[in-house]
């Protein structure tokens, strides 16, 4: 279907961002970066980080809500 993560975008992503949005596309809804952390297994530090660089590409995007962010898969 034509939201699927495309391998062009997937390009140039390291594993850990590529697993990311992997999960945000197969979850079909916005995710906080806890529900990341969790689903990934991987530590906190390394979740944000592979989140901030994905927002930098513009691949996601983040909202704030409260204490949490929550981030989607950007609308292309």
């Amino acid at each position: 279907k034509q939201d699927d993560v495309s391998t062009a975008e997937l390009k140039g992503l390291n594993e850990r961002q590529k697993e990311i949005m992997i999960l945000l596309q197969k979850s079909n809804v916005a995710l906080t970066q806890t529900d990341i952390q969790r689903e990934l297994n991987m530590p906190k530090a390394a979740v944000s980080r592979n989140i901030r660089r994905l927002e930098l590409k513009g691949l996601i995007e983040k909202e704030r809500i409260g204490m949490s962010n929550l981030i989607r898969l950007k609308k292309s």
